[in-house]
């Protein structure tokens, strides 16, 4: 589950909680987005071995 534009939370700052009243997001019953064909053009093949391979963030985050 994922919010998106337009989905209504609710945010209590006394009680530190945040809730998601969009029942949409809530069942998992909103359409994932397919992204196959984002991985060329502008330069993204570029850099695939580096999004494949880094490390961590834990560990510095470091393709090499």
């Amino acid at each position: 589950a994922y919010v998106s534009d337009g989905d209504i939370v609710r945010v209590d700052a006394e009680a530190g909680t945040l809730e998601v009243l969009t029942e949409n997001a809530l069942t998992g019953a909103r359409a994932r987005i397919d992204l196959a064909a984002n991985q060329t053009g502008t330069g993204r093949e570029l850099f695939e071995m580096f999004r494949r391979n880094v490390s961590s963030p834990a560990t510095g985050a470091s393709p090499f």
